[in-house]
């Protein structure tokens, strides 16, 4: 008898058997065991075709990273004394795909990149690419090298499976060593410079992000310039001053939309006011044009009743001209003098 035989007559008496067995009585619930998996060489075909899905799937999650954040201020500050978030367990094909999902995860944590240059210190925006400036891994006592490629990280973390690997995260990146980098940092980039006597921003720095916004949000919206300063005062509500040029770059709060117009209206209301100012200015001048044409008119019939009048004047001299003409003067010569023809009275009245 053949081996497949005889697992074809054990299987028939197990099922008589079973079919001539009594109820099943348990206090506990009855359990349906999972028939042992055959090898993948005994596969059926069906199995086998969807065999390169499954082998995709166990790559995609080939190699695993458990870490124990640590927040920390400075490179030299304890460990103990940084903030620990919660264990992380984080899968991959690669350590780029880990390293995406840790910076994804974790890149909230970190606040600003600092950057100190011929003294001067700076601020730039932490990048994905760039993130062993900001982050380093931290395995027992010794810090792991960041300048390994991607197959010597692939085969580290392969060495750390079954172990808690570290992640040291800084929220000013590698640049601050200590407290008196970070209190030089803090002076230079992130508090403020000028305040006024309760402690809020000065007028200046005030007035600095006002004509950020304004050179950002122009273009998108126009606003009164209260509500500018209303925007400003939000942004600089916050002492780190390297958030502001982030906040800058967001959208407004709600409070401040309501308050803002699209700039299109603006530019359509300049254009009518400058239109309607145009048209106000040339019906001023056409007013001025009729009033000078009526008063041309009105000096013509002035012209015309002046020329009249001459005429009229000229007709009267005329008319005394030949009135004088018609009736000559005699000669003084032919006027006798009528005192020599008077009588003289004598002047009884006064005699003595």
């Amino acid at each position: 008898m053949s081996f497949d035989q005889w697992l074809a007559l054990n299987d028939l008496g197990r099922s008589r058997t079973s079919n001539r067995a009594s109820p099943r009585v348990s206090p506990y619930p009855q359990r349906d065991r999972t028939p042992p998996q055959r090898l993948q060489d005994e596969a059926s075909p069906a199995t086998n075709a969807a065999s390169p899905s499954a082998h995709r799937t166990a790559a995609q999650h080939r190699l695993q990273l458990v870490i124990q954040p640590i927040v920390k201020n400075t490179i030299g500050q304890r460990d103990t004394s940084g903030e620990a978030p919660d264990v992380f367990a984080v899968n991959g094909a690669t350590f780029n795909d880990i390293m995406r999902k840790i910076w994804t995860k974790f890149s909230c944590r970190v606040k600003r990149q600092a950057v100190k240059r011929d003294g001067t210190w700076s601020v730039e925006e932490p990048l994905e690419q760039a993130w062993s400036k900001v982050m380093q891994f931290k395995s027992g006592r010794h810090l792991v090298d960041s300048t390994k490629n991607s197959q010597a990280w692939n085969r580290w973390i392969a060495s750390t499976r079954g172990e808690t690997v570290k992640l040291m995260i800084y929220q000013y990146g590698l640049a601050i060593a200590k407290a008196q980098d970070l209190e030089e940092f803090l002076t230079a980039c992130i508090r403020r410079v000028q305040t006024d006597r309760s402690g809020a921003a000065a007028e200046s720095s005030l007035q600095e992000v006002v004509e950020e916004l304004k050179e950002i949000w122009r273009a998108t919206f126009q606003a009164d310039p209260i509500v500018w300063r209303m925007w400003a005062n939000n942004i600089v509500r916050s002492m780190d001053r390297s958030t502001w040029n982030r906040e800058i770059l967001r959208a407004p709060p709600d409070y401040i939309a309501r308050l803002l117009r699209p700039a299109g209206v603006e530019v359509d209301r300049h254009l009518s006011s400058l239109t309607r100012s145009a048209r106000l200015a040339l019906d001023c001048v056409n007013a001025s044009l009729a009033d000078n044409e009526a008063q041309s008119q009105h000096n013509e019939v002035q012209r015309q009743l002046i020329t009249r009048q001459k005429e009229r004047l000229l007709q009267r001299k005329s008319t005394i001209e030949i009135f004088l003409a018609d009736i000559p003067l005699p000669s003084i010569n032919d006027v006798e003098d009528p005192l020599e023809r008077i009588e003289n009275v004598e002047d009884i009245d006064h005699e003595e």
